[in-house]
């Protein structure tokens, strides 16, 4: 089951000791998939000539990634990556297989 009109809460970790490591989650129940995008507005503070504070709110969004490597032919996903300042998925992979070694040889070595 994959309920899409659900609202998702994001949580924060008040330190780097936890699970996610102070980035912040999600908690996707049971029968939920995590949404497609997020909207979230981000709020700067302005300052008017009478010398007010006021905010300035742009909403922005965040498209779940793995939704475009299902559906996007390769080229097109890695010009994407590209224009968000990300390496090719090939790169992304063989970068993330040698972090994994890493943490599993630490284990080996009780580090």
């Amino acid at each position: 089951m994959n309920k899409i009109n659900w609202t998702p809460e994001i949580y924060y970790q008040e330190d780097n000791e936890g699970l996610t490591k102070g980035l912040p989650f999600i908690n996707v129940q049971e029968g939920y998939d995590m949404p497609g995008m997020l909207f979230v507005y981000e709020a700067r503070d302005i300052e008017e000539e009478e010398n007010e504070l006021e905010k300035e709110i742009i909403l922005r969004s965040y498209v779940n990634m793995d939704i475009l490597k299902q559906r996007l032919d390769i080229e097109t996903l890695n010009k994407v990556r590209n224009v968000l300042g990300l390496s090719s998925l090939l790169e992304a992979q063989e970068s993330g297989s040698k972090i994994n070694t890493k943490i599993t040889e630490n284990l080996k070595e009780g580090k």
